[in-house]
């Protein structure tokens, strides 16, 4: 089966946005941040809650995006920021030494917890490189059960 953004994108290749070396590559020269889609100040606006300063939460795919300094600066403290790539862990963690950096396979995450664990999990793009890959319908609902499983309750 081809992978959903083949679907989507059928004039050119797709990037190889599901392959760890396409990350790396792309993240061996961090010198700034990059918020894909949208930015904190646009995105907390569509939340129907505020945040609480005591709220744990995860943030998967985290790339170079800023979301973790700018809940930060809202008082938000208990941010785990994950990827799976290391050079861009490695340059993150450089520019916010403060801020909680974690290299991390979504698919491995209850490993690295003990049962629910965040209040909240944002995913501002990790979803999308799931779809570049041939074995998608098989990749998401494992992403989701695992990442089900570390969050303490579901808001309604």
């Amino acid at each position: 089966m081809e992978p959903v953004c083949c679907h989507m994108m059928p004039v050119y290749m797709p990037p190889q946005y599901s392959t760890l070396s396409y990350w790396n590559k792309r993240y061996s020269k961090i010198s700034e941040t990059y918020d894909w889609y949208s930015i904190w100040p646009s995105l907390k606006t569509h939340l129907p809650f505020e945040l609480e300063s005591g709220s744990n939460i995860l943030h998967i795919g985290c790339g170079s995006s800023r979301l973790g300094q700018d809940l930060y600066d809202e008082g938000v403290r208990n941010v785990k920021n994950i990827d799976i790539s290391p050079v861009c862990i490695d340059g993150m963690k450089a520019m916010f030494p403060h801020l909680d950096y974690e290299v991390m396979d979504v698919f491995d995450i209850g490993s690295h917890f003990k049962g629910p664990t965040f209040d909240f999990v944002i995913d501002k793009g990790c979803l999308d490189t799931l779809l570049c890959q041939e074995n998608c319908e098989e990749l998401i609902p494992a992403m989701l059960k695992e990442l089900h499983g570390l969050l303490r309750y579901l808001r309604s």
